[in-house]
């Protein structure tokens, strides 16, 4: 495809990116001989990937809120403003969840025809808590922290 009606992003699947890398790189057995040039045993270079639940790092917003609405009243997630900023608000509150809060689960609400899961709005800065070792210690006994639906 040459022309696009608006703008748009160039995406591949992830599983595609081996293919694109030097055989070295890939976890097929394509991987060449020779030395240990990289610094990584047997001159693999170790790609690999991390995984983690959707709920704590998926927060697209590429819809607008028309559309947002058509998605969501045909049960597809609808990708917009309301939903990542929801989402924020759960990941948080599932990372306290996960340290052993206990932390009211969201409830479905719409906004405007876009169906958003409304919690607490938990809120935590990149500073106070960059990972949840921080988070720990920064709560220090979060298995006491209580955190009701209308915090």
């Amino acid at each position: 495809r040459r022309c696009f009606r608006r703008p748009a992003r160039l995406e591949c699947m992830m599983q595609d990116i081996a293919w694109l890398m030097q055989p070295r790189a890939r976890a097929d057995g394509a991987a060449s001989g020779g030395g240990s040039d990289n610094g990584c045993e047997g001159g693999r270079l170790g790609v690999g990937f991390t995984s983690v639940p959707p709920e704590w790092g998926y927060f697209p917003s590429k819809n607008d809120r028309l559309t947002a609405a058509q998605l969501s009243a045909k049960g597809i997630p609808p990708y917009s403003a309301a939903t990542a900023e929801f989402a924020i608000y759960n990941a948080h509150a599932s990372a306290l969840r996960a340290l052993g809060a206990e932390v009211a689960p969201p409830q479905p609400r719409s906004f405007h025809g876009v169906s958003v899961p409304l919690g607490p709005a938990v809120i935590f800065s990149p500073c106070f808590a960059p990972c949840m070792s921080a988070l720990a210690r920064k709560l220090g006994s979060p298995q006491r922290l209580s955190v009701s639906r209308k915090s």
